[in-house]
């Protein structure tokens, strides 16, 4: 083996940096039913289900929720479509680190038709840090539909880009 080349169980230190030998990611969708927000209340988005979720560290099931396992930079996104129940209807969606807002994407709506609002983030977090996503609704209340017919409307991914 190469002097320069060190391991450990999901990395190897080169002499040109970390390189991951395994991925840690997550694909999430709200699925079976439709949720519902209070008017003005921020409120966790419980994506209840997984296409994707390699080292197990997104909780769809209790606390709706991905945990770092590891410091390294993570890249997440949100894809929220809301079921808008009227017209010029301000809605919001935030990425939430260990319980505080740290990146926020808003729109005003134009009509009754749904509408798509999309948060992204890169985030350098350390190991048990957790990631949520948040929607606030100004003005109505508002849902946010489950999945219909294959199509994912609303869903959370994130995954490791980096260590450090």
């Amino acid at each position: 083996m190469n002097q320069d080349v060190e391991t450990t169980d999901d990395v190897v230190f080169a002499s040109v940096g970390p390189v991951l030998k395994t991925s840690i990611k997550f694909s999430a969708f709200l699925d079976t039913s439709a949720q519902g927000f209070l008017v003005a209340t921020p409120t966790k988005v419980l994506f209840n289900a997984e296409n994707i979720d390699i080292g197990s560290d997104y909780d769809h099931v209790t606390n709706h929720r991905f945990i770092a396992p590891v410091d390294g930079n993570y890249f997440f996104s949100a894809n929220l479509t809301f079921s808008v129940n009227a017209d010029q209807d301000r809605i919001s969606a935030s990425i939430y680190v260990d319980g505080s807002e740290v990146r926020n994407a808003s729109l005003t709506t134009g009509g009754t038709t749904n509408s798509t609002i999309q948060v992204s983030a890169l985030l350098a977090l350390t190991a048990t840090q957790y990631v949520e996503i948040y929607v606030a609704n100004a003005d109505n209340g508002d849902s946010l539909p489950a999945e219909a017919g294959g199509v994912q409307p609303n869903y959370f991914d994130g995954w490791l880009q980096s260590v450090d």
